[in-house]
């Protein structure tokens, strides 16, 4: 992955100057007459595009159930792109290890920002929290939704944080991974085993990166198993909350 760059932004404003003050001619008229044929110097502007603006709503998926698109409309409104980062995914069913029913979520996070290079804690890892948010409709027509997630505390136990957790996006490409529900869990909440594309599911992630990335090397002596702390690292990683828009999820 390779370095982003910044598009320069620049607004230029012209103004007619003169050496010295310019004659005025004689006004045809007094008061309000006078006053209107007195004109500005001419102002040409070159507006700044809204790099960090707010953008248009993501569209509602195609196909989703009368009952969802409210829904849908009020999350999608979450999807922006916060302090240079936007969030997309597209989501489909699949097997892990080709037996075990997953829904895989494929992220990409593309930045326009000042940092050089781009780092963010990789969703999934560390003790950020990443939550997929899944909708689907039950039998009796109904609106239900069901909440996976990736990282977090254990059991009050914080791991040895690692460079490695880390990803960086270099030369104007976007940083990209995956993540994976289990099939178990899903079934534990909906009530049933989903198969896919039984029920329609529709998803959105959710990335809350608080991790700036800094730490020390960790290494383990293969003989006595024993831990020690190596050298500094520190990335400054970009935070923030993401919001990817609603999608479908897929089958293969």
């Amino acid at each position: 992955m390779s370095k982003l760059g910044m598009p320069a932004l620049a607004a230029a404003v012209a103004l007619a100057g003169c050496a010295g003050p310019a004659p005025v001619p004689p006004a045809t008229g007094t008061g309000r007459e006078a006053a209107a044929q007195e004109k500005p110097p001419p102002v040409a502007i070159v507006q700044m595009p809204a790099v960090f603006g707010p953008e248009p709503p993501a569209a509602v998926p195609k196909g989703a159930a009368a009952v969802l698109v409210p829904i849908f409309e009020e999350r999608n409104k979450l999807h922006q792109r916060q302090a240079g980062a936007r969030l997309i995914i597209s989501a489909e069913w699949g097997k892990h290890r080709g037996v075990v029913p997953v829904v895989g979520l494929d992220w990409t996070v593309d930045y326009v920002g000042p940092r050089r290079p781009f780092v963010i804690l990789t969703p999934g890892m560390g003790t950020d929290v990443a939550l997929a948010h899944f909708w689907y409709v039950t039998p009796n027509g109904k609106a239900a939704a069901v909440t996976w997630g990736w990282g977090g505390v254990i059991a009050g136990a914080q791991p040895h944080k690692r460079r490695e957790w880390f990803s960086a996006a270099a030369d104007g490409k976007p940083v990209a991974g995956r993540l994976e529900t289990d099939g178990s869990y899903l079934a534990g909440k909906m009530g049933q085993r989903p198969r896919p594309g039984d029920p329609p599911l529709w998803v959105q992630l959710e990335y809350v990166a608080t991790d700036r990335g800094d730490g020390f090397d960790w290494a383990t002596d293969p003989a006595t198993t024993r831990i020690t702390l190596g050298p500094y690292w520190a990335f400054d990683a970009w935070t923030g909350r993401l919001w990817s828009p609603v999608v479908e999820v897929t089958v293969e």
